[in-house]
């Protein structure tokens, strides 16, 4: 047995009767499809993740919070501001 549109195929020849070999074949194609179209979309929502999570690496960072300093940097700005205004509530300094 043939797919044509993905272009599997399946031949069984475990049983005497003709059309219990077709059943197990049509069975097996549907979970071989199956498994190839969730892989297709686990694989396109795995890179979209990707694509929005970014790599983790420090380059990705937006803010750095330093205590010991009392600093804030804002990476995308390059505006460096005290903790303690951004504690309490004024981000106007990474603007």
């Amino acid at each position: 047995m043939k797919h044509k549109p993905s272009g599997l195929s399946i031949r069984v020849e475990s049983e005497r009767s003709q059309t219990q070999n077709y059943d197990n074949a049509l069975a097996l194609l549907r979970a071989r499809l199956w498994n190839l179209k969730n892989q297709e979309l686990s694989s396109s929502r795995d890179q979209n993740r990707r694509i929005q999570i970014g790599s983790g690496q420090r380059g990705d960072k937006i803010r750095t919070y330093r205590s010991q300093d009392d600093i804030v940097v804002d990476h995308r700005t390059n505006k460096r501001t005290s903790l303690t205004n951004i504690l309490r509530g004024d981000f106007s300094g990474l603007r």
